[in-house]
């Protein structure tokens, strides 16, 4: 059998895996380049913070990364694992919350967030996980809808603190 992230290669031109504390570096280049997208402040020390940060965090928050050929790093998708508290009235299982899915500019539309989120599924289901969820923006909303992502039911609420109001985004 071939593994999935040669089929990945096969057909996006890039490879999918779970990240690795050897991947620190590049998620966190991958999320300054997201931050500056979307109008963030250059920082030097950015990527270092951010790196430190994550690989202090990881064991919970689990990531994956998207590579070219030649190593280069065009997607992430980064998660928060919640484990579930025993219950004698409500049993259940863990799940993963999507706190960043992103693909470099040059490479959206090409398969790539499909392949990440196939790996997510994959790594929640062999973790035994019953949901990932998400906060959508409109912009991605029909990539999550295409790999089975489903609008959550009128019973989510959610209490922002310490913010501005922000828009109205559903929780997948």
């Amino acid at each position: 059998m071939i593994p999935d992230t040669w089929l990945t290669f096969a057909m996006t031109g890039v490879r999918v895996q779970f990240a690795t504390s050897d991947d620190a570096i590049g998620l966190a280049a991958l999320k300054m380049r997201w931050d500056l997208e979307r109008g963030g402040s250059p920082d030097t020390t950015f990527i270092r913070r951010y790196a430190d940060a994550w690989l202090a965090a990881r064991t919970t928050r689990p990531a994956w990364i998207a590579k070219t050929a030649d190593g280069n790093p065009v997607g992430y998708v980064l998660g928060a694992h919640v484990a579930k508290m025993p219950s004698l009235l409500q049993p259940g299982r863990g799940w993963l919350h999507l706190s960043a899915v992103y693909v470099d500019e040059g490479r959206r539309r090409q398969g790539v967030g499909k392949e990440l989120l196939r790996a997510v599924e994959n790594w929640a289901t062999a973790h035994d996980l019953s949901r990932i969820q998400l906060n959508a923006d409109d912009e991605a909303r029909g990539l999550y809808l295409k790999v089975g992502f489903e609008r959550p039911t009128e019973r989510f609420m959610e209490l922002r603190l310490g913010a501005e109001p922000q828009p109205d985004l559903r929780l997948f």
